[in-house]
C-alpha cells in the first residue's frame, strides 16, 4: 500500500512532441483584446487619414470653396464676440429708464428673404453676373416707398454693379411685384480674379410707425389721499386694465414705447410736488439698423404742455417744439438738429424724456380722467445684408 501511493505522488512526465508534432498556442482573453483595440485605432487612423485627405482636395476645389465661403458667412451673423459686445452696450444703456410696448411676433414692413443668382454660381471669367432679391411686403401698405437696393463683391471697391429696374426701386401697394436684379457687366466682372468670392446684398428703406398711443389717467392728490391709503386704484373703481399700461407693438422695425414715470405706475396724481411727466423710448425689435430719425412727432391733450424751463428743451433729451395746437390736442415736431445723427443698432433703445406743466382744471369736477398720449416716428431701416459665394474660374 506504501508502495501505491509513493506512485501516486510521483509527478507525470511531460508529453513529449515528435519533429512533425507543434503545440497549439492559445492566446489570453488579455491578448485577443490588446490585438483588437491596436487594430481598430489602425483603422480609424487610416480613415482619418483618408478624411484628412478628400477634405482638403475638396476645399481646394471650385465647389469646396465656395461652400466653406457660404458656410463662414452664415457663421459670422452668430459671432459669440459680436453677441456679447452687443450684450454689454444693451446693458449699458440700459441703466436709464425704458419703456417698452406691449409684444408682438409679426413683422411690419420690408422682408428680405433671399439673394441668389440667376443661373450658375460658377462662371467663366469676364461673364456678366446676374442675381435677384427675394423680397416681401409684409402686413402692411405703401404708396410710392423707395427701396434702395445695392450689391458688391465684399472687399473689392472697383467693381460696380447696376440695378434693374431702377435705384431706387419704388413700389406700391400691399405686395412686391417689382423684378429686382442686381447686374455686374462684363466689362466689370472681367476685373475680377480667378477665384471663390463674395457678392452682397443690401436693402434699405424709409419707414414709419405711427400713431402709437398710451391711455393715461390721472387724478387728484385728494382722492388718492381719502380714498386710496388701503386699496389701489383700478380695483376700487372697478377699472379693468392690463398693469402696467403699455402701448401696442404692431411689429415695424421700430417700436414706440412710451412711459408716464421711472416705475410707469399710474394713475398719475396731480400735486405741487408732482409734476407730471413723458418718456418715450424707442427700441430695434428688427435684425438691422435704424440709420437715421426723419421726423419725431408727439400729441398731448389739451391742458398738457412741455414744461420749457424744467425740460432746457429743446435739446437731445427733450428734442420737441410746439408745431401746432388744435382742439384737443397739442403737437409737438422734434428739431432735426437733435435726432438726425440718431442711430439704433439691434436690440438698442434710444429714450427721450419731457417734463409737463398740467392746468389746474385738468380734472374738473371728476374724480379722475383719461387722456392719451401719441407718438409716431419716421425713419430710414437697413436690413441685415445677405452674402453668397461666386466661384469665377479661368479661361
Amino acid at each position: 500500500m506504501a508502495e501505491d501511493y509513493e506512485d501516486k505522488l510521483e509527478p507525470k512526465p511531460k508529453k513529449k512532441h515528435g519533429l512533425m508534432e507543434v503545440e497549439r498556442y492559445v492566446p489570453s482573453k488579455e491578448t485577443v483584446r490588446k490585438r483588437s483595440s491596436n487594430i481598430l485605432f489602425i483603422v480609424l487612423l487610416l480613415a482619418l487619414i483618408l478624411v484628412g485627405v478628400y477634405g482638403y482636395y475638396w476645399t481646394q476645389s471650385d465647389s469646396g470653396g465656395r461652400t466653406l465661403s457660404n458656410i463662414g458667412s452664415k457663421l459670422s451673423e452668430y459671432n459669440p464676440l459680436s453677441w456679447y459686445t452687443r450684450q454689454i452696450d444693451t446693458a449699458k444703456e440700459k441703466t436709464g429708464n425704458i419703456w417698452y410696448a406691449k409684444t408682438n411676433n409679426t413683422k411690419t414692413g420690408i422682408i428680405f428673404e433671399g439673394f441668389d443668382f440667376v443661373g450658375s454660381a460658377e462662371l467663366p471669367k469676364g461673364s456678366p453676373i446676374i442675381l435677384r432679391y427675394d423680397l416681401s411686403l409684409e402686413n402692411t401698405q405703401v404708396e410710392e416707398l423707395p427701396l434702395e437696393v445695392s450689391c458688391n463683391i465684399k472687399n473689392n471697391d472697383e467693381i460696380s454693379a447696376e440695378i434693374l429696374p431702377s435705384n431706387p426701386v419704388i413700389i406700391s401697394g400691399k405686395s412686391i411685384t417689382e423684378n429686382i436684379r442686381c447686374r455686374i457687366p462684363k466689362e466689370q466682372a472681367d476685373k475680377l480674379e480667378a477665384k471663390t468670392h463674395q457678392v452682397e446684398g443690401s436693402v434699405k428703406f424709409p419707414f414709419e410707425t405711427k400713431d402709437v398711443s398710451l391711455k393715461v389717467y390721472y387724478t387728484s392728490e385728494k382722492v388718492d389721499k381719502e380714498f386710496l391709503d388701503k386699496e389701489d386704484f383700478f380695483d376700487y373703481y372697478d377699472i379693468e386694465e392690463d398693469l402696467p399700461i403699455r402701448t401696442q407693438y404692431n411689429g415695424e422695425p421700430i417700436e414706440i414705447g412710451i412711459g408716464v414715470n421711472s416705475e410707469n405706475i399710474q394713475p398719475i396724481v396731480l400735486s405741487q410736488d408732482n409734476l407730471p411727466l413723458i418718456g418715450i423710448s424707442l427700441t430695434n425689435r428688427w435684425e438691422g439698423t435704424m440709420m437715421n430719425l426723419s421726423d419725431f412727432t408727439i400729441t398731448l391733450p389739451k391742458g398738457l404742455e412741455i414744461n420749457k424751463e424744467l425740460s432746457q428743451n429743446p435739446n437731445v433729451l427733450c428734442p420737441f417744439e410746439k408745431s401746432r395746437s388744435g382742439k384737443t390736442t397739442t403737437e409737438f415736431v422734434a428739431s432735426s438738429e437733435y435726432i438726425k445723427e440718431i442711430t439704433i443698432n439691434r436690440d438698442r433703445s434710444f429714450t427721450f424724456e419731457c417734463w409737463l406743466n398740467v392746468e389746474e382744471d385738468l380734472l374738473g369736477n371728476a374724480i379722475y380722467t383719461t387722456k392719451e398720449y401719441k407718438a409716431s416716428v419716421k425713419y430710414k431701416y437697413e436690413l441685415p445684408k445677405k452674402a453668397i459665394s461666386l466661384t469665377i474660374k479661368a479661361i
